[in-house]
């Protein structure tokens, strides 16, 4: 059952509860995992508002994680959409033009030799093929 939850995210409290309802997803001790989830799309409503043997409060705390998640998910948007974050590519292809712009500069300026040198540092193409 832990390795189910950790797969699925359904929870070892639901697995629980689903076999003693009769689910097909376990036979033996194996968890069949997509029988599970139909069963817990099916059912997973149902069980959230059962109270046996402490399992709420299990409903509780991956409720709490699961807007936790949300959260985080929603305060990177918008740190994104407002500017105060920026996109991985975004840098990686500012980045690209800044070197290109850099070594440019450097090709114009510096002898033939002494920008292949530079360029092999950047691992740039030497400077016949720029």
């Amino acid at each position: 059952m832990g390795q189910a939850e950790a797969v699925t995210g359904i929870s070892k409290d639901f697995q629980r509860w689903a076999k003693q309802q009769g689910c097909t997803a376990f036979k033996a001790s194996r968890v069949f995992l997509e029988p599970l989830k139909a069963y817990h799309k099916e059912h997973g409503e149902e069980w959230e508002g059962t109270v046996d043997d402490g399992s709420q409060e299990a409903v509780n705390r991956e409720r709490i994680i699961m807007l936790r998640k949300q959260q985080r998910k929603l305060d990177m948007e918008y740190q994104t959409a407002s500017g105060e974050l920026v996109r991985k590519t975004d840098v990686l292809e500012m980045q690209g033009k800044l070197i290109g712009r850099w070594l440019d500069i450097m090709k114009r300026c510096l002898s033939r030799t002494d920008f292949n040198l530079i360029a092999k540092q950047f691992q740039a193409a030497p400077f016949e093929t720029l």
